[in-house]
Order: C-alpha cells, then sequence, then structure tokens
C-alpha cells in the first residue's frame, strides 16, 4: 500500500495540474473522500466533533457514582429475579375456549 501522504498528494495534484475532481480521483484509487480530506487537513487540527466534545468535557464533572449505581441497580435486578416465583411450562394466562 502506499504511503498515505503520498497518495494524499497526487490526489491534490491530479487536480491542479488536470482539473480531476477530488471524487473521481479518490474513486478511482478505492479511498473514501473522508479519508482524503481527512489526511489533507493533517492531525494538527482537530475536527468539530473533537473541539465539541473537549467543550463538554469541560463543562460536565466527571461522577464517580455513575458505575456503583448501575452495578447496584443490576444486582438488586437479579436479586429480584432470583425470589420471583417459577413459572411452570404452561401458559398461565388465561384461555377463551
Amino acid at each position: 500500500m502506499a504511503d498515505p501522504a503520498e497518495l494524499v498528494g497526487m490526489i491534490s495534484d491530479q487536480r491542479t495540474e488536470h482539473g480531476i475532481l477530488h471524487t473521481v480521483t479518490c474513486r478511482a484509487l478505492g479511498v473514501s473522500q473522508a479519508w482524503f480530506y481527512k489526511w489533507r487537513r493533517g492531525p494538527a487540527t482537530p475536527t468539530n466533533r473533537e473541539v465539541r466534545r473537549a467543550k463538554l468535557k469541560e463543562r460536565l464533572p466527571h461522577s464517580p457514582r455513575t458505575p456503583r449505581l448501575a452495578t447496584r441497580q443490576t444486582r438488586q435486578a437479579t436479586q429480584r429475579r432470583q425470589t420471583a416465583p417459577k413459572q411452570t411450562g404452561r401458559d398461565h394466562r388465561a384461555t377463551t375456549s
């Protein structure tokens, strides 16, 4: 497989030198446009999604209790199932004849 930086350079060159759209070149080379634009942007620039998530992470405090609540709820549900009366194989709903 070709080096990603070389591949991005080649796709860009096709546009500047020959006027071939990035869409067409990406399709011909079997790479997605999303991959091309992500590589062209480079790792130094965060995406909009990454920026939004970083802002949310700053605003929302981390709650250490969340995993314990989930565990307690799971344990209670298990205990309810274990203490529930056993059902027979027959359908216990009212039937009409």
